[in-house]
Formats: C-alpha cells, sequence, structure tokens
C-alpha cells in the first residue's frame, strides 16, 4: 500500500498540517491555531491537535508516516515523550519524527542538505547540520536570548525610547512616533502598557520592532542602529554554529522569519557582516515553507519530480488559504 506523508508545523501563533502522496502531491491541509504547549496550555493544544484529525478521517493511519516540527522541542525535559502520548491519543498516529521547528524550516531551506539555517521572527534560534553532526544556538527565550529577534529589537526600541524620555539619549523620531502609534499621552501610559502585559508578552513587544523599522525607513538613527545591533547578535550565532560545525569556505546559509524576511536594512546588515566574515558565503531565502521541511525530512530519496510536486502543493494551499482571508 502506497505511504503517505503528514507533516506538521506547529508553532507559538499557527498550525500548518499538510498531508501528500509519496509522489508529492496534496491530498488536503489543515490551518489551525497554535500549538506550542508550554505557551497556549495543554487545553488549547489538545483543541489545536483535534482539528488536524479531519484530514485523517478517511485514509488508513497505518499508511501514514508523519513528520511533527513543534516550539519548545529539545528545550524542556519529558516533553517529547509527553507530546507523542499527546498527539497518539488525538490523532491515532506516533510522529515519525518529533523535532523542533526550526529543524524542518532548515530543511525546507536546504532540502535535507549540510547547511545552517537561522530563524528570525518573534524569537530566534540557529540550527545547522554538516555531515553526522548537528547543532543548535540560540533558542534560550525572551529573557536571557532570542539574539537579532523582533522581541529583542522590541526590547532595545523600547530602552532606547525610555532613555530618550530621560534626557540620557538626544530625542529622535523613534520616541515620537512610538507614542503616536500607541496612542501614548506620556510616560505614564508607557509604564501602564508594559505593567499589563500579559501571557503573549513576547509577540506584544516584538510588534514593535514594525515601528522601528518604520522609523528607520526614513533616516532615524537611533532606530538604524538598533537594527544594526539585531543583525549583528544574529549573525554572530549564525557564525559560532558554522565554526561548531567546522564548515568548508563556502556554507550554505539559510534564513527565515517576519523580521529578516520583511525588514530590508536588517537583511542587509546581516547579509554584510557575514560576507565580512566569510565572503564566499551562500546566502539565500528558503526553499519551501518549513511544513514542507518535514516533508523532505520523512522521504528517504528525494528526487526533482517530488520537490516540484511539493511545490505545486505549496502554491495551491498558498492560494486556498488568500481565499479565506
Amino acid at each position: 500500500m502506497e505511504k503517505l506523508y503528514l507533516g506538521i508545523d506547529g508553532g507559538g501563533t499557527k498550525t500548518l498540517a499538510v498531508l501528500v502522496d509519496n509522489k508529492g502531491n496534496l491530498i488536503d491541509f489543515k490551518k489551525t491555531g497554535p500549538t506550542n504547549i508550554m505557551e497556549c496550555g495543554k487545553k488549547k493544544f489538545l483543541k489545536n491537535l483535534n482539528e488536524i484529525s479531519v484530514i485523517l478521517k478517511k485514509i488508513d493511519k497505518d499508511t501514514v508516516k508523519s513528520c511533527f516540527g513543534m516550539s519548545a522541542i529539545g528545550e524542556y525535559r519529558g516533553l517529547e515523550y509527553r507530546l507523542k502520548k499527546l498527539i497518539q491519543s488525538q490523532l491515532g498516529i506516533i510522529p515519525n519524527l518529533l523535532v523542533n521547528d526550526v529543524v524542518i524550516a532548515w530543511a525546507g531551506g536546504s532540502l535535507g542538505r549540510d547547511g545552517v539555517h537561522a530563524v528570525c521572527g518573534t524569537g530566534s534560534i540557529i540550527y545547522g547540520k554538516h555531515k553526522e553532526k548537528d547543532v543548535r544556538v540560540g533558542g534560550w527565550g525572551p529573557l536571557i536570548g532570542d539574539e537579532g529577534s523582533g522581541f529583542y529589537i522590541g526590547i532595545e526600541t523600547l530602552r532606547e525610547v525610555t532613555k530618550q524620555l530621560d534626557g540620557r539619549a538626544p530625542k529622535t523620531f523613534l520616541t515620537e512616533l512610538i507614542f503616536k502609534e500607541m496612542k501614548f499621552e506620556s510616560k505614564y501610559d508607557l509604564l501602564e502598557w508594559i505593567k499589563n502585559l500579559g501571557k503573549n508578552f513576547r509577540h506584544e513587544i516584538a510588534s514593535i520592532s514594525y515601528l522601528t523599522s518604520k522609523a528607520s525607513s526614513v533616516g532615524d538613527n537611533s532606530s538604524k542602529f538598533i537594527l544594526e545591533k539585531a543583525a549583528k547578535e544574529l549573525s554572530l550565532s549564525v557564525l559560532s554554529a558554522i565554526r561548531l560545525l567546522k564548515f568548508d569556505p563556502n556554507p550554505v546559509i539559510t534564513y527565515s522569519g517576519g523580521i529578516i524576511e520583511n525588514i530590508p536594512v536588517f537583511y542587509k546588515y546581516f547579509f554584510n557582516y557575514i560576507r565580512q566574515k566569510i565572503p564566499t558565503a551562500d546566502i539565500r531565502a528558503v526553499k519551501f515553507w518549513p511544513v514542507f521541511g518535514a516533508l523532505i525530512l520523512l522521504k528517504e530519496e528525494v528526487d526533482a519530480n517530488f520537490l516540484q510536486n511539493l511545490k505545486n502543493s505549496e502554491e495551491t494551499i498558498k492560494k486556498e488559504l488568500k481565499k479565506g482571508e
């Protein structure tokens, strides 16, 4: 009986499940809410996971090979065992692969070949593989990590704003923009906003990075400095992974995430800093969404036809998701 392949990209804001046949042709897909159990909690995790079960209802589950790329894997003792049990209870399958979502992002960028991948969105993390060795750099969370991420940029921006309000740094357009866009009338409004941050504080603070980018685009030097500093921090993490893996002179570096993809000046700083250190580095955007990286990891032999069918599947899903917006 022909094998079917199920890929899951489970993150802190949304989850995407894709089911394809042995040739990579799309059978079905489902988009649902977050499945980072450490952030959304067990109840919401089970609810969102259960919504995925609809794409498995009319098939023989014994034919399904699955790869789950999920936030928080490898960060908490015993979490993998716990998640496998919960997945089995909701979907009736045991994952063939259960990895951190950065691993499937890497596979979507490098097609499962040697390389280093940088995720830079709300948080940041680096994953790389060379020959038989793999490493993870970063991923230490918002309190002591997330270097170069949207959260990092948001925190650095708020710090700069408080310096400007205190007179410890000259006032620039950045503070004016933050106050205008966030409807602050005084420093007390800023203090109240900070005190009222809830469980989603990472996402709320990371959203400020959009304003940092906006200020930078009109020439605000304090914003440019923050973005340059953030890009350098991310670059240092990538360079660390390359060094640990003992790569040859021209490593492949791929990237994904809202910050590095949507803030051109951030990418420019990142690209230039890497190239200063490794002039022959091959820096490129990912070829596939992370969920398709999960499917690539499952396939023992990945040929051009399989990849083309995955690309067609991705385009179909993009169109369907756009209809629902």
